[in-house]
C-alpha cells in the first residue's frame, strides 16, 4: 500500500474541499453529501491555519497516488474543556478495509497522548457498524446516542456518542 500520512498544510485546502465533495457522495453517515462541507478556499484554509496554530490540535491527510483518501483531525477544546479533544475521520470508499482508518486513528491517538490530551471524543451514526467497531479496538465506549442527529431522505439517523480516556493508556 502506498499510502502517506502527513500533517495538513494551508496549502491543502483546495484538494481539501475537493476530497470532501468525493467522500461525502459515497456514505450518509457524514453531516455534508456531495456538495462537501460548504466552505470557501479562505474558509478552508482559515480552518487549517487554526488547527495547525493549535499545539494541542492536529489534521491529518493520507494521500495515495497524490490525491487525498483519508482525513482524520483532534480538535482540541477551549477553556475548562482544555484536557479534552473531539475527533473526525473520513476515508474514501474506494481505500476502506484496506487500513488506512487504523493508520489515521493511531497517528491521532498518539499525538493526542504526547501532547498532553486526556479524552478523545467522538460522534458516529448509529448504523455505522464498521466505523463503531473501529473506535472500539482502538478501546473507545459509548457514552450516549443522540437521537434524530442526522436527516438524509426522509430518514433520521441516531448517532452514539464515544470517548476515549487517554489517562489510563
Amino acid at each position: 500500500m502506498d499510502i502517506i500520512i502527513k500533517e495538513a498544510r494551508i496549502e491543502d485546502a483546495k484538494k481539501l474541499i475537493e476530497y470532501t465533495g468525493i467522500v461525502g457522495s459515497q456514505t450518509e453517515y457524514l453531516s455534508f453529501g456531495k456538495e462537501g462541507i460548504g466552505v470557501s478556499l479562505e474558509e478552508e484554509e482559515a480552518f487549517i491555519r487554526g488547527i495547525v496554530e493549535n499545539p494541542k490540535s492536529v489534521m491529518y491527510l493520507a494521500w495515495k497516488d497524490g490525491e487525498i483518501v483519508g482525513c482524520s483531525d483532534i480538535r482540541n477544546l477551549p477553556n475548562k474543556m482544555s484536557h479534552r479533544a473531539d475527533f473526525g475521520i473520513t476515508v474514501v470508499k474506494s481505500e476502506w478495509r484496506k487500513g488506512i482508518g487504523s493508520m489515521l486513528l493511531e497517528k491521532c491517538i498518539s499525538f493526542a497522548k504526547e501532547c498532553g490530551l486526556e479524552i478523545i471524543n467522538l460522534e458516529v451514526m448509529s448504523e455505522n457498524i464498521r466505523a463503531i467497531g473501529l473506535y472500539k479496538k482502538f478501546g473507545f465506549v459509548k457514552t450516549g446516542k443522540t437521537p434524530a442527529c442526522i436527516k438524509v431522505n426522509e430518514r433520521y439517523i441516531d448517532a452514539d456518542t464515544m470517548y476515549l480516556d487517554l489517562r489510563n493508556i
